[in-house]
């Protein structure tokens, strides 16, 4: 029988496969919260696709596994990160992955025109990141971000339907089965997360 390595799923990469800051746990897109957000990126064989704020890479990994012919621009400023981010495209063979080190949305001029957007991180410049994305995206393009707070989000829906763009909003509440000693089955919540995304027209 043929056994397939945990390594070489097709996607849903699982959390602990990519390495990562500790503590700083946060920065990865946990594999729910990512499955999720992938899916509203719309992303096809040839898509070329933004990953802003990339991190550990785990949305641009995961996405480059669907673009097979295409490519995923991972876009990444902490200098602290780059070596995990470089170390986790190595790992999972993601060679459609570009990895540009940059400042969001300065940075973004210089890029190939994209055909989806996922922004982890703005640093600051939500506004003029969204806007100088979408500005960028081709028509029937797609933008997905994620927030932890939910007054960020907000503004980000905002900015997304004052700019040509069909606009959604998602709240996300996870809780994952844990055993404990006796074997008893209790739910342990996730931080919630709130994804804007939208389409442009």
């Amino acid at each position: 029988m043929k056994t397939m390595s945990r390594s070489s799923h097709c996607f849903g990469i699982e959390d602990e496969l990519f390495d990562k800051r500790v503590p700083l746990n946060g920065q990865i897109t946990k594999r729910e919260i990512r499955a999720l957000s992938i899916s509203y990126l719309h992303i096809g064989t040839n898509t070329v696709l933004w990953d802003i704020g990339s991190a550990t890479g785990s949305v641009a990994i995961e996405a480059s596994r669907i673009a097979t012919q295409g490519k995923i621009i991972a876009i990444e400023k902490d200098r602290d990160s780059l070596p995990l981010l470089q170390a986790n495209v190595a790992k999972h063979k993601a060679n459609n992955v570009e990895i540009v080190e940059g400042t969001a949305p300065q940075i973004l001029k210089d890029l190939e025109s994209p055909d989806s957007v996922f922004i982890g991180g703005t640093g600051g410049e939500l506004s003029s990141i969204i806007t100088s994305s979408i500005d960028r995206l081709f028509k029937g393009g797609s933008i997905v971000m994620n927030f932890a707070s939910i007054e960020r989000s907000i503004k980000a829906y905002n900015l997304i339907k004052q700019n040509r763009m069909e606009p959604g909003y998602l709240s996300i509440n996870i809780s994952k089965g844990k055993e404990l000693v006796d074997n008893s089955l209790v739910l342990t919540p996730l931080n919630p997360v709130f994804i804007v995304y939208g389409r442009k027209q």
